[in-house]
């Protein structure tokens, strides 16, 4: 039973940790976000989604946050347009 709860407190001080982040200070949109190379934004459906730096992003919790890195969208949309 107590495995269960560090995990989660675990989890909490790294989501902590991340809310002191220059991206997330920074933009509050996901276009804003993904327009910066030295951010990532994470969505999430359990938590507000947001910028972090891509450090903070990998940090997020995985089963939480789905965080796209904006050079590898940028890269994918151009593929996806030609």
């Amino acid at each position: 039973r107590l495995a269960p709860a560090l995990a989660l407190i675990a989890s909490g001080a790294r989501l902590g940790a991340a809310l002191e982040d220059a991206c997330r200070d920074s933009h509050s949109g996901e276009a804003e976000c993904k327009a910066d190379s030295k951010c990532s934004w994470c969505k999430s459906a359990a938590v507000s989604s947001g910028c972090f730096t891509k450090e903070n992003a990998k940090r997020l919790p995985p089963s939480v946050f789905k965080c796209e890195d904006s050079s590898r969208a940028r890269a994918r949309r151009n593929e996806l347009l030609g």
